[in-house]
């Protein structure tokens, strides 16, 4: 087992991969920035323009509250608020996954290069770090997955309380967060079946206090605007279900570009983790790993298929990786430079390798 890392040195950490990000990445506004910032400004004035829908509104209502609050209060800037709003989330949502990997693994070098695999993740550093919504939403689930696992280690009820908060609220700021609720319900189940009644009762507390601001939230859009997720839904459908030939390809080209040679660590420790799974993890570890990836397939019902929609099924990826490198620490050296090429392909994605890599021409399906 590694040296025990203090606390601070991983914020330090996670706040230096911001500023290097900003410098290497630098923001800017896309066209779905501009619809959030129209949302925005509906909030501020009130006033609903022709024409305006306001599924912004809808599935990312305490985002876009939040950072008008903070260019009021604060900054005075919009675009300034936002950067620096997401530059938190990701801060905290990154170091409670390293205190996530450290408790599962029980091993700091593993959860250093464990967090390394999602904080330089190219959908986290393209999408995350920019004037978009969607790192408020994946900070709280992956801070719901610490507050699940440190639940099942202590029992104390405190923690799945904060964790079915951080879902109902976290889902608010993006609809990524309403995914732990499945890591969160697990680990409920395995530390209390023995008591059904104990198993009943947290349960429902659980699922009570995710409804109570998600269904609050979603009654006044509703009332508001009379618009719903059906409608919101039901848009993306139209726009993007019948547009791919083959589903099954676009999935297989997001995740290539999305773990690009993270999947050298990643299958191995898929091997591991069916082969001896139990044995190296112990079944309560296990199942709970497998709700980790069971959390991250309802976005596979989503019609359209983007990286940031699948960023939360790479955090099952980063586990298989990190219990392979767990098994074999001795030969970490030998794949560092996997992970240095990984980082690499983070930074560089959307500047050289997208533009110059095409797997439909490689393969002949251009």
């Amino acid at each position: 087992m590694s040296q025990r890392t203090p606390a601070w040195l991983v914020f330090v950490v996670m706040i230096v991969i911001v500023f290097v990000t900003r410098l290497a990445l630098p923001p800017h506004v896309s066209s779905d920035s501009t619809s959030y910032l129209e949302a925005m400004k509906v909030l501020v004035s009130g006033d609903t323009p022709e024409g305006f829908v306001p599924n912004r509104i809808l599935t990312t209502y305490l985002g876009l509250e939040t950072v008008v609050w903070t260019a009021g209060a604060i900054t005075g800037d919009i675009l300034w608020a936002w950067y620096a709003i997401n530059s938190i989330f990701f801060v905290f949502g990154l170091a409670a996954f390293f205190f996530f990997l450290r408790d599962f693994f029980e091993d700091d070098t593993v959860a250093w290069l464990g967090t390394l695999l999602l904080a330089t993740n190219y959908a986290v550093l393209s999408f995350g770090l920019n004037y978009l919504m969607d790192m408020g939403g994946w900070a709280f689930y992956l801070i719901t997955l610490w507050a699940s696992y440190r639940y099942y280690l202590t029992r104390r009820v405190s923690y799945f309380v904060w964790g079915a908060l951080f879902v109902g609220f976290g889902g608010l700021f993006k609809e990524y967060a309403f995914l732990a609720l499945i890591p969160l319900l697990g680990a409920v189940a395995l530390r209390d079946y023995k008591k059904p009644w104990v198993l009943v009762r947290h349960a429902l507390q659980t699922l009570v206090l995710v409804a109570i601001p998600v269904g609050f939230a979603w009654w006044m859009v509703q009332s508001s605007f009379g618009y719903s997720y059906a409608d919101w839904f039901g848009f993306n459908e139209t726009r993007y279900g019948a547009s791919y030939s083959s589903r099954i390809w676009e999935y297989v080209k997001v995740f290539g570009s999305l773990f690009t040679v993270g999947w050298f660590l990643a299958l191995p420790g898929l091997v591991l983790f069916l082969k001896k799974g139990k044995q190296l993890l112990g079944r309560d570890r296990m199942i709970l790993m497998a709700l980790v990836f069971v959390s991250g397939l309802p976005v596979l019902l989503w019609p359209a298929i983007t990286q940031r929609v699948f960023l939360v099924s790479v955090v099952f990826l980063v586990m298989l990786a990190c219990l392979f490198m767990k098994q074999y620490e001795k030969w970490l050296p030998y794949m560092l430079p996997v992970i240095i090429v990984y980082v690499l392909a983070g930074y560089t994605m959307d500047s050289y390798i997208l533009p110059w890599v095409s797997l439909d021409s490689l393969l002949g399906k251009a």
